[in-house]
This record gives C-alpha cells, sequence and structure tokens, in this order.
C-alpha cells in the first residue's frame, strides 16, 4: 500500500502577496497506522497574564511591554506558560479580511480567487469562548471563476499562515524562525457549521505545517475513501473513511509517512479543539517529538524527526510554519468538482477559533507539560 501524496508540495503567496502555483509529488512510500489508543487528559488552568497580538515576538519569554492586552506576567505565574501568545481576533474590524497581511503581520493570507474566502465574525452561536471573535473559512470550487491563467479548475484553499516579520523587521513568507529542537505547544478550535457535508471525494487538510515551498512534514486531513481505497489497511473500502487523520511525513527515509487515525470525525454543528506539540528536529537530529489531541483525548505521540531541510535554503533546516484553514486539493481538476457536485458538496465552510502559541528555545523548560496553557478557556476543568 502507498501514499499517493497528491499534495507533497504547495503553494501560496510571496511576501508581495502574489499566487504560488501548486507542484504535485507522489510520496510512493508504504504507511504504517499509528496506535491512537486514546487518554484522558486533564490540567488546570493558569492565568499566563499575556494574551493579544502585542505577545508576539522574537524573544519568547518575555512579553512585549506595551503590546494589546500583553503585560509582563507576574512572578507568581508557572514559569513554563510564559511567552504564550493569543490570538483571538478581537483586533479585527467584522468583515472580510483584507490585504495579505493581517494581526500586525503576524499572519498571512493564502486564498485562491476568493477575496472574500477569510472573513472575520462575532456572532455568539460562531464564537468558542466569550469575549472573542472567529475567522471564517469558505471555498466555492466553482465561484469566482478561475482565470484563464491558472491550471487549476477551482477555488481549493481558504488558510492563514504564520507571518515572521516580527522577528527580522521584513515580511518573510514561509521561512519560520524556528530552530531546530525549539518546542511549541500550538491549540486552535474549528466549528462545522449545521450544513456542513465533508464528502467522499478527497480528503480535505485543516492545518498543514510547512517548510518553505516544499512538502509539509505535518498535516491534519479528513481522510475519505475516493482517494485512497485502499489505505490505511482497507479502512475506508467500506465507504467510513471520514475521521480526522494526522498525517506525518519521513523525507529521510523516501517521504514515506505514517497516520494517526482519530476515529473522531467532523460532525455539523460541533466545535472541535486541537493541540499540536513538537519539538521540532530533523531525522538525523534524534531529538524531535510529535504529540497530537483532540478534545483532551491524545491521539498521538512519537519520537523521532517532524521538519526537513527548507528547499530555499538546504543548509537551514527549522521548525515548520503553520497553516490553518481549508485545503481541498482535488478540486483543481473539473472530474473532482463534478465529483463533489454530484454528492451534494458545493462549498466547504469552517469557522476558527482562538489560537494560542507557546513556543520555547532549545533549553527553556523544553518538556515542560504546555498542555494547559493552550486549552482553550472553556474547555478547561
Amino acid at each position: 500500500m502507498s501514499c499517493d501524496a497528491d499534495e507533497a508540495r504547495e503553494g501560496g503567496l510571496d511576501a508581495a502577496g502574489a499566487d504560488v502555483s501548486d507542484v504535485a509529488e507522489d510520496s510512493g512510500g508504504d504507511v504504517a497506522p499509528q496506535d491512537a489508543a486514546a487518554q484522558d487528559v486533564s490540567d488546570t488552568a493558569v492565568d499566563t497574564g499575556c494574551e493579544g497580538d502585542g505577545c508576539a515576538q522574537a524573544d519568547v519569554s518575555d512579553c512585549v511591554d506595551g503590546g494589546p492586552g500583553c503585560e509582563e506576567p507576574d512572578a507568581s505565574d508557572p514559569p513554563d506558560c510564559r511567552g504564550l501568545r493569543v490570538y483571538d481576533w478581537t483586533d479585527l474590524d467584522d468583515g472580510v479580511i483584507e490585504g495579505s497581511y493581517f494581526s500586525d503581520h503576524h499572519w498571512g493570507t493564502n486564498i485562491e480567487h476568493d477575496p472574500e474566502s477569510i472573513s472575520v465574525v462575532s456572532a455568539e452561536d460562531r464564537l468558542r469562548e466569550p469575549g472573542t471573535k472567529s475567522l471564517r473559512f469558505y471555498i466555492d470550487p466553482r465561484n469566482p471563476s478561475p482565470p484563464d491563467s491558472t491550471s487549476h479548475a477551482g477555488n481549493l484553499r481558504a488558510e492563514i499562515y504564520e507571518s515572521y516579520e516580527f522577528h527580522t523587521g521584513d515580511t518573510v513568507s514561509w521561512a519560520p524562525d524556528k530552530p531546530l529542537k525549539s518546542e511549541e505547544w500550538i491549540s486552535w478550535s474549528y466549528y462545522y457549521p449545521p450544513d456542513f457535508v465533508a464528502g467522499d471525494t478527497a480528503s480535505t487538510k485543516f492545518m498543514q505545517a510547512h517548510v518553505g515551498h516544499g512538502a509539509a512534514p505535518l498535516d491534519l486531513r479528513v481522510w475519505n475513501p475516493r482517494e485512497y481505497p485502499d489505505y490505511p489497511q482497507g479502512r475506508c473500502a467500506g465507504g467510513d473513511c471520514d475521521e480526522f487523520v494526522l498525517h506525518r511525513l519521513f523525507p529521510d527515509d523516501g517521504m514515506d509517512g505514517e497516520v494517526a487515525i482519530t476515529d473522531v470525525k467532523p460532525e455539523a454543528g460541533q466545535w472541535y479543539d486541537f493541540v499540536l506539540h513538537t519539538v521540532w528536529d530533523t531525522e538525523s537530529g534524534g531529538e524531535g517529538l510529535t504529540e497530537f489531541w483532540i478534545n483532551g483525548q491524545k491521539y498521538y505521540s512519537s519520537a523521532g524527526g517532524n521538519t526537513f531541510e527548507n528547499p530555499e535554503n538546504k543548509d537551514h533546516p527549522y521548525g515548520a510554519m503553520l497553516k490553518l484553514g481549508m485545503y481541498h486539493g482535488t478540486w483543481r481538476y473539473e472530474d473532482d468538482i463534478q465529483r463533489s457536485l454530484d454528492e451534494g458538496v458545493d462549498h466547504l465552510e469552517v469557522f476558527m477559533g482562538p489560537v494560542r502559541i507557546l513556543s520555547r528555545l532549545e533549553g527553556d523548560h523544553i518538556g515542560a507539560d504546555g498542555l494547559h496553557c493552550v486549552t482553550p478557556q472553556t474547555a478547561r476543568p
């Protein structure tokens, strides 16, 4: 059995906001399913005193003075939560996000041809936590029609990605400032509206961790049977394969990969909380770690490499850049769009609540439990 990774390479927006074309690759590697035994997770809430866009900074150990909602943590706060950044989108006006970068350039937009595919909403029934806002991601493969200059038959993405302007003084798309052996705890939440239908035509990716414009060593997707009817281990053969899957590539082994099958299916009208914990390293570095939770249940934990060389700078590997939102790769093809329409899927829509990112440099509380730092407020015991 092989993992035919149709989107091992993906495009995005360069620093000027121009579209960069995708390049498809096949991984062609055998894939061994990961044991997805779940375990209960229970932690105590911690108020770090550091929330808001002003908390994004190059020095991950301290808050930036004067940032909105970001005060220096009290000395009594647990040290393992200091440097937490919380993006609750309250700095944004309701409506369509204008331009390529937002929230003080901490995030960039990655869309196709629909300038209204990412917007800000404050309706109470679309909020994960009181006093916050949500981002709405929406893609319709037919509307607006892609121009003749593109090779894509339809619209296939509405995503945001980390921008590292605040580290370097310049906007550097697709070039994260994450040294090897640095650590991250990342959380986000998705709401699937009452009319949500995943469909069976192809997998939809809801998170990617990219290295430059090359392959994504980690992604979260909903796996569907037509795309991989015999994978993994025949689970899709019966057509019942629409659960969340964490997909991980091993580039040092010829792009082989493995998956963690969660047995959690996105249900219409429900919120889902996700946490990704990484210690970034290459296969040869030997100190990488990847862990993943949904709604407080751990579904994956594995040591080993989780990033690899940047194709634009092969001498400078680093931790992967986060992308959130939706990517439905097969909507680049006319036949696949028609299959979706035939089964009643004419659009995809999802809402995202606050994003929390706790970063630690090598040796700075590496390994200290950060799950309680990034857990959404409404999900804390």
